[in-house]
């Protein structure tokens, strides 16, 4: 079980900003690669789900965040936190920022760091 990076989360945001999404890319396949190091799982390759939302956009976006919440809650798990599953967050957040409330779905990666956040300060 390898420790993931903690990230700041306002950093996260003036790098969104200033890469115009772009660090997005690089924080999904990043984070795929450390959830699955720490939970000693093998699930689909960071580079496929990285190749996936490019290609898909936002259909793979809401089947990963769904997949990361599930990983997430296993995570949890593992470390001894009251785990959660915020699937069905993530869900409805994706579904209004693609239809009524364009952009709202971008808070998801942020929700998502946060809570690896505290599992990694756990096992710090």
């Amino acid at each position: 079980m390898r420790n993931g990076t903690r990230r700041d989360l306002l950093m996260m945001a003036i790098l969104m900003l200033v890469t115009c999404g772009l660090y997005y890319f690089y924080w999904l396949y990043k984070t795929s690669q450390e959830m699955d190091e720490y939970t000693g799982e093998q699930g689909i390759p960071p580079i496929v789900h990285l190749l996936l939302l490019i290609f898909t956009g936002t259909l793979w976006g809401i089947a990963w965040d769904i997949l990361t919440a599930q990983k997430i809650e296993r995570m949890q798990q593992l470390a001894g936190i009251t785990s959660r599953n915020n699937s069905g967050l993530y869900l409805v957040l994706d579904i209004l920022g693609a239809g009524p409330i364009y952009g709202l779905g971008m808070v998801v990666p942020f929700l998502q760091q946060n809570e690896l956040n505290e599992i990694y300060a756990r096992r710090a």
